[in-house]
């Protein structure tokens, strides 16, 4: 003990003095005594407080207690096979002690029969007792004993250790004193800090689609029209990368979107009529006739109608007419790749459109899978326009103007895939949070601790155990023995 005061907690000494004093041992009571004063010196000893701080205090750690009320509950229950063996314990050191004090011949008695159990059958004894002899069993019950008798009186049965209790475990008080209300107290709170996190998983969410719209940086028509938004919440979750890789998923969906429908179509025996597919295309000509001069739009857009009309039959089976409208899709979008859209470009789009309508209205289980490949299409067009400029810029880029750590990190910060990646963090987060299975575990967890008897038993279980900030399990033994 010369050595200093490491690894000693205060109220391990001051108990291990209370027994040298007892037993007579002034020598090792004034070395224990310099030990706990220099303890208490550093602050290490437990707090103090007046009557006019508990309340005050039992307010502030009113919520941190319940919550560690809640946390040893919760322990207690998911590890059953530590706390059922610990129960029993605490149940028989109870018992020995009840029936020691209340018929002294009965517990020699007792004592004996467990002597004689021993002896007649040690194996047996050794696998119900877990290798205890009947002294050292006894031995343990007496300690339990000892400890409970002497957190009571430290925590409860002095002025200190009460006011003490009081600021510090006042949940646990009151779920010894008034177990409903203790319960009602945790629903209250219960549903203000569920208010709160459902705000907080509202607020994770907006935030990781503000990150993937800022990494995808649409252009201001797409996010007029909305496909901005689409892409945004296709890319979250699909929890697919916005990069060269992201854009290989896209496709591969839009592919077996496209073979899904091929095969629907392929056993529709309702026919699409040709004539109602040319429709469609009065609201291009409407478009294109409010201008100048549009004598050529319209003359292409009537082009587009006559090779249209003079290229296919009058009436088309679903599969032919889904062929048609994929062609016309992949054509015109390898021919318009970069360019300004035209009258003909419109009237063919309008026209592969019709087609899907018209489609959609021989199978209607079409529909529901032509919206989701309009949703993975619009997306791939924002994830290939955003991948492109990414692959055209500079690695290090601005920052190489003033290259210091924190200008390259604020660039790379800024790159698409670095924030997407954070952004599908975010989103996932809050999903796996707001899980009705993540709630309905808590549920099976803590639904039953919530009765009287329980709440009973976890706060006298608080107000007795040792402050793990001042005490610890093994207290000083050998010299000082508990």
């Amino acid at each position: 003990m010369a050595n200093g005061v490491t690894g000693y907690k205060y109220q391990d000494v001051i108990r291990a003095l209370e027994n040298a004093d007892a037993s007579g041992n002034t020598e090792d009571a004034a070395e224990l005594a310099k030990i706990a004063n220099t303890l208490y010196t550093e602050g290490q000893a437990p707090k103090s407080y007046t009557w006019s701080q508990v309340p005050v205090n039992a307010l502030l750690n009113f919520l941190p207690n319940m919550g560690e009320f809640y946390f040893n509950l919760g322990k207690m229950a998911l590890n059953p096979q530590d706390t059922i063996p610990a129960f029993a314990d605490l149940t028989s050191a109870v018992t020995n002690d009840l029936i020691r004090q209340v018929s002294p011949k009965t517990h020699e008695k007792l004592v004996e029969l467990e002597k004689s159990m021993y002896d007649k059958n040690p194996k047996l004894w050794n696998a119900v007792t877990g290798g205890k002899t009947p002294e050292q069993l006894q031995k343990g019950y007496q300690q339990q004993i000892s400890d409970i008798d002497y957190m009571v009186k430290e925590n409860l049965l002095t002025e200190e250790g009460l006011k003490r209790t009081l600021a510090e475990k006042p949940f646990d008080v009151l779920s010894v004193l008034s177990p409903k209300t203790a319960i009602k107290a945790t629903e209250v709170v219960g549903k203000g800090l569920q208010k709160a996190g459902t705000k907080a998983l509202d607020t994770s969410e907006k935030f990781s689609k503000y990150l993937m719209q800022s990494a995808l940086k649409p252009k201001e028509k797409q996010i007029m029209t909305g496909q901005s938004d689409t892409a945004v919440k296709v890319l979250l979750e699909n929890n697919i990368p916005l990069n060269s890789k992201g854009v290989e998923i896209l496709k591969g969906k839009i592919d077996d979107l496209n073979d899904k429908i091929t095969q629907k179509v392929k056993t529709s025996e309702i026919p699409v009529n040709k004539s109602e597919v040319i429709k469609i295309l009065e609201e291009v000509r409407k478009k294109y006739s409010n201008q100048a001069n549009p004598v050529d739009d319209l003359a292409a857009i009537d082009k587009v109608e006559t090779n249209f009309i003079n290229s296919h039959p009058d009436i088309l089976t679903a599969e032919a007419a889904n062929k048609i409208k994929s062609g016309t899709y992949k054509a015109v979008g390898e021919r318009a790749y970069g360019e300004s859209k035209t009258a003909a470009i419109e009237a063919e789009k309008a026209l592969a459109r019709g087609l899907k309508e018209q489609i959609e209205k021989v199978d209607i289980d079409v529909a529901p899978i032509n919206a989701e490949q309009k949703a993975l299409i619009d997306t791939l067009k924002l994830t290939e326009q955003r991948v492109l400029k990414d692959a055209n810029r500079d690695v290090i880029g601005i920052a190489q103007a003033n290259p210091t750590p924190e200008s390259i990190a604020a660039v790379v910060l800024e790159r698409a895939p670095l924030k997407s990646l954070i952004s599908k963090y975010l989103y996932r987060g809050q999903k796996a949070l707001r899980d009705p299975r993540l709630n309905a575990g808590f549920q099976s967890i803590l639904g039953p601790v919530q009765t009287t008897p329980t709440f009973m038993g976890g706060g006298f279980g608080g107000i007795l155990q040792p402050d793990e900030r001042y005490t610890d399990i093994n207290f000083l033994t050998g010299k000082y023995p508990r």
